[in-house]
């Protein structure tokens, strides 16, 4: 399996695809990530943790709609029985420009909750990039039953939708509540 990503930033979006990938590697399953820009920060978190990956080194996200087939093989090398991607937009497209065959799940974090702080010009740009990938994945994914209930209303659908709630480990996190003030509710 194939976690295809923009960058290797320390965003949620990758720092959660690098747990998701470990964990999966640690049941047996081969997982890795392909970055379409760089792996770093990311990368010697990804080399501590024996996760391979490749990097395009391409100057932005955007320039992957230049080099669908380079993404398809990078992503093939990595996720011969199927990819997920970060995004139900341009990337799951992208890759299926390219060539990639397999199974492939795009993951919609909440696309919708962001649109109306945008001005109409972004809106309309990011309404676009969703769509322009909506016909490409075999099922996409979303976290919360609010973004599932928005998607299933959603024109346009292809393929289905389907909410897992993201996971967390708690044994990372060891606050006390003491960081909490008592007079407001948590």
């Amino acid at each position: 399996i194939a976690v295809v990503l923009w960058n290797g930033g320390t965003g949620g979006a990758e720092t959660f695809s690098a747990s998701l990938c470990k964990e999966l590697r640690s049941r047996g399953v081969d997982a890795g990530m392909v970055f379409v820009t760089t792996p770093h920060p990311l990368a010697a978190r990804l080399d501590a943790d024996r996760i391979p990956y490749s990097a395009l080194g391409l100057s932005s996200g955007k320039r992957v709609l230049l080099h669908p087939r380079a993404l398809a093989n990078a992503v093939g090398r990595l996720g011969r029985d199927g990819a997920i991607t970060v995004s139900p937009g341009y990337l799951p497209a992208t890759l299926r420009v390219g060539g990639y065959r397999a199974r492939l799940v795009a993951v919609d974090h909440g696309h919708l909750l962001q649109l109306p702080n945008l001005g109409r010009l972004e809106r309309g740009k990011r309404r676009v990039d969703v769509l322009s990938g909506r016909w490409a994945s075999d099922v996409e994914v979303t976290v919360s039953d609010f973004m599932l209930s928005r998607l299933e209303r959603e024109r346009f659908r292809v393929s289905p939708v389907v909410r897992i709630y993201n996971g967390l480990d708690l044994s990372e996190y060891h606050a006390d509540g003491s960081e909490v003030p008592r007079s407001r509710p948590f």
